[in-house]
């Protein structure tokens, strides 16, 4: 697959990025997510939305269980939206809260 290099660079992943799938068959299935633990160059497509932390508060190792918790999924799977298809967008994604434990805690849980 060819990609021009501009929109390489913007959907090039980073490691610890996490990625949530915009649409499914089901409202339980939104916003799945998945944590980048590599450094491959990789990139995402359009039915993904990459979530970045820009304030360094996540571990990534952490990250792959607060995006499965139970909390998050209920906000996510109340926030979507569809008819035939279920989705959610960024915006809806914004308003998810997401308590973070200090990093400490946060190691303890990854392991």
């Amino acid at each position: 697959v060819q990609v021009p290099e501009k929109k390489l660079q913007e959907n090039l992943l980073q490691y610890g990025d996490i990625l949530l799938n915009r649409t499914s068959e089901t409202f339980d299935e939104i916003a799945m997510s998945s944590t980048y633990l590599d450094s491959a160059p990789a990139t995402f497509g359009g039915f993904v939305i990459r979530g970045r932390d820009r304030k360094n508060k996540l571990l990534p190792n952490f990250s792959v269980y607060a995006f499965q918790s139970s909390l998050f999924r209920q906000q996510v799977i109340r926030l979507g939206q569809g008819a035939v298809r279920a989705n959610i967008g960024q915006k809806d994604l914004s308003k998810v809260i997401l308590p973070v434990p200090p990093k400490a805690e946060q190691k303890k849980i990854a392991q």
